[in-house]
């Protein structure tokens, strides 16, 4: 088996070998999306509930798990939970979120997910994942990665400047894609299926990719929005993965008991779940079929109690993508 550290950090290096899986079976991964520990302001601040998401993972002996950004908030001060996840049994790896790096500089939270950049792939039983890294801010004519040390933590970029690809990504995704040894699943933290120019040029590639190699790219996986969806769209399944924690509510509502807005300080700006849930997704010769989770409103508190959208549920529903 590739070194641990190897496997989280290989990043882009083609020449490492490929992840040891079993030597038969299909290829079979837990997917989960925007955990968002951070202690005192969000519920299910505990390693309680990352333990309910990792015993899944192994009673559905899972080749390997994978997570789609905004993990923590604070990765130095969070190396505890955090290393709960690296250390795992299984294999695990991570696509960086934007509020990955509130609490410090982003070299800072590189070394704390054992990565080297944000951006990299790895080899699974003969499928390379790619990962790309969402998480940069337009400003003053450069590119600036989020981070403390520029003055960009996540909630002071500008409207319409931030959760940008470095352009540098762009030919690295293709020459990725290219050089695969098989089929890709393409990850990132927010979605890239949309109109703006980093969409466009991604779905530009991608297109280009499958039209000379048909079935190259296979789906394209992402967290951040909250919520269960599946879009179709140039002829990809875009997935959507939901959040084991909360949706956001941008309106501050006055929904939970009062012990609990002084317990968790954000708490009034959320609608939050009572089950981690996650999906189990395998892969198959037509597609993947993915085996979600149900759950309820933490403490019997509804999107509409909270005067929000409706469509928020703490679901991922059981599907095939084909």
């Amino acid at each position: 088996m590739v070194e641990r550290r190897k496997f989280l950090g290989g990043l882009a290096a083609l020449s490492l070998p490929a992840l040891a899986a079993p030597a038969s079976g299909p290829l079979r991964f837990l997917v989960v999306a925007d955990v968002h520990y951070r202690p005192g302001v969000f519920p299910h601040d505990n390693v309680e509930w990352l333990d309910r998401i990792l015993e899944r993972a192994r009673n559905e002996r899972v080749d390997f798990c994978l997570q789609l950004g905004d993990f923590v908030h604070a990765a130095r001060r969070d190396k505890a939970f955090l290393s709960h996840w690296l250390d795992f049994a299984i294999p695990t790896s991570s696509v960086l979120g934007n509020h990955d790096d509130d609490g410090g500089p982003h070299a800072e939270t590189l070394e704390a997910f054992h990565l080297k950049r944000g951006y990299h792939s790895f080899d699974v039983k003969g499928v390379r994942f790619v990962v790309l890294d969402t998480n940069y801010a337009y400003l003053e004519g450069r590119f600036v990665h989020y981070g403390r040390e520029l003055g960009c933590p996540s909630w002071k970029i500008p409207q319409g400047c931030g959760m940008r690809l470095h352009p540098e990504e762009l030919p690295w995704l293709e020459e990725q894609l290219l050089q695969a040894p098989g089929p890709c699943i393409l990850c990132s933290h927010r979605r890239l299926n949309g109109e703006d120019p980093d969409s466009m040029a991604v779905r530009a590639i991608l297109a280009r990719v499958n039209a000379n190699h048909p079935g190259r790219v296979r789906i394209v996986l992402n967290g951040h929005h909250h919520c269960d969806q599946l879009i179709v769209k140039d002829g990809l399944p875009w997935y959507t993965v939901n959040s084991p924690n909360h949706c956001w509510v941008p309106i501050r509502h006055k929904a939970y008991p009062v012990e609990d807005v002084k317990r968790w300080k954000e708490i009034n700006h959320i609608v939050a779940y009572d089950t981690p849930v996650s999906a189990v997704m395998t892969m198959t010769a037509t597609g993947f079929d993915v085996k979600g989770m149900r759950g309820s409103f933490w403490r019997g508190v509804t999107p509409a109690q909270a005067g929000c959208s409706p469509t928020i549920a703490p679901h991922i529903v059981d599907r095939t993508i084909v």
